[in-house]
């Protein structure tokens, strides 16, 4: 899989890159991590190829912004739940197989 890291939702926002894997940095220490190796496009519950994590804490992109939380215990910000929101459409974009 090829990431495209020029994409306009992505290159508006902080980001660290190593191989398959990069990070995006937002508000008050949240990052979210993408990972391409965890994408099994024919066993699409498989893996988790996109989490958010603060601190030690991690959720899956979709758990932290539909519960508003991490670690089952950390509430997120208005500030952090508004940057997840502004990756929605990257993370849908990212895990979706690409098909020809």
């Amino acid at each position: 899989m090829q990431i495209n890291l020029a994409s306009d939702r992505l290159s508006a926002h902080s980001v660290s890159v190593m191989k398959n894997r990069f990070t995006k940095h937002g508000p008050n220490g949240l990052r979210v991590e993408f990972d391409a190796n965890e994408i099994f496009p024919n066993d699409p519950g498989q893996g988790t190829p996109v989490l958010v994590c603060l601190g030690r804490e991690t959720a899956s992109f979709c758990c932290a912004l539909n519960e508003g939380e991490v670690g089952g215990s950390i509430r997120l910000s208005p500030a952090q739940i508004a940057f997840l929101e502004s990756l929605e459409e990257f993370v849908w974009d990212f895990t979706s197989p690409v098909t020809a």
